[in-house]
């Protein structure tokens, strides 16, 4: 156990630093260098849907599906250590993003950049990429909780083996989200139940959120062959099912810590 302890002090202090780092950005004249390919960030609760939500969009033709970067995360940390070099000069990162992403875009018009601990950073990404489209992923919170704390993973989510610390980060999701939403940074919700309950019409919605015509792709995502890394692959192999709705409520008396 001593193994899986979750620096939650760590996570607070990066997230004190974001919002730092946002108010700052908004007050420079950032001069942003646009790209042909738009990022597509996908974030959220790990197990919120992230991994359903890009592959439905990456079975489209103009849409490239990169799965799990990390470039995002890494280099604002970086920033966090050279904080006073960022105010005298430019901020670089969507640059330094592009020059790792480049030669996996394969020309088309977006990627997906599913990483979902980066709902840290939505406003830094809205402001830094300001043609970038960010999807935010919610699911029912227990069912969400009771995913994360059934699965393994093999790093990065070591809260999720503790239920009191899982129930600790589900707050400190919502602060943070809260912050996001009062800073009026715009993001597309894509709900989980309301995918699962009316499937095709959310699937154009989020595709007209992106400017793209419906593709029959989309709709048959479980036959896309993109490789995925994630406790989710084998969910995204086959057609949608209700059954994973309420689950939570089969271990009611277990999950009571979460109330």
């Amino acid at each position: 156990r001593s193994y899986l302890n979750f620096d939650f002090n760590s996570l607070e202090e990066n997230f004190e630093k974001t919002k730092i780092l946002y108010k700052s950005v908004l007050e420079k004249d950032l001069k942003i260098k646009e790209f042909k390919s738009t990022p597509i960030f996908i974030l959220g609760m790990p197990r919120s849907s992230t991994s359903l939500i890009e592959q439905i969009l990456s079975s489209h033709t103009q849409v490239e599906g990169l799965g799990e970067l990390l470039y995002v995360e890494r280099e604002i940390n970086s920033f966090f250590d050279r904080y006073s070099d960022f105010v005298k000069q430019d901020f670089l990162l969507n640059e330094l993003y592009y020059l790792k992403v480049d030669d996996l875009i394969k020309k088309k018009k977006y990627f997906t950049d599913k990483s979902p601990l980066n709902f840290l950073y939505i406003g830094l990404l809205s402001k830094i990429f300001p043609n970038a489209k960010i999807i935010l992923c919610e699911k029912n919170r227990m069912d969400n909780l009771y995913s994360l704390y059934r699965n393994f993973f093999p790093m990065g989510v070591e809260f999720s083996y503790n239920l009191e610390e899982l129930k600790k980060f589900s707050c400190f999701y919502d602060d943070v989200i809260s912050f996001w939403r009062n800073e009026n940074i715009a993001f597309y919700n894509a709900n989980y139940e309301k995918l699962i309950q009316n499937f095709e019409n959310e699937v154009v919605n989020l595709l007209e959120y992106l400017s793209l015509p419906a593709e029959k792709d989309c709709f048959e995502f479980y036959k896309t062959k993109n490789i995925v890394q994630t406790a989710s692959f084998s969910q995204v192999r086959q057609p949608l099912f209700k059954t994973s709705i309420n689950r939570w409520k089969n271990f009611e008396k277990e999950l009571q810590t979460l109330f």
